[in-house]
């Protein structure tokens, strides 16, 4: 029987943690992860143009960045509704 708090139920959820964010400027993000020592996994470019990394952790969770194909031009969610600054 497993409980909650074993250390191989923490192993089996730490293993499937995943979050992606969507980024504009991801060389500069991977320069300053770079700079801290954080590696990433080599960078995927699909067929839309977009840019995605995975950023492992010790624990094996992902951090995922993706930035769309035209990211420097890209508005922010809330000026799409109409919303003044």
């Amino acid at each position: 029987m497993s409980t909650l708090g074993s250390s191989s139920s923490r192993t089996r959820r730490g293993r499937a943690g995943r979050i992606t964010l969507a980024v504009a400027g991801l060389d500069a993000l991977l320069a300053r992860l770079a700079a801290q020592r954080i590696e990433h996994e080599p960078i995927e470019t699909y067929s839309n143009g977009v840019r995605h990394v995975n950023v492992p952790d010790p624990d094996g969770n992902t951090i995922a960045f993706a930035e769309p194909p035209d990211a420097t031009n890209a508005s922010p969610r809330w000026a799409e509704t109409g919303a003044s600054s």
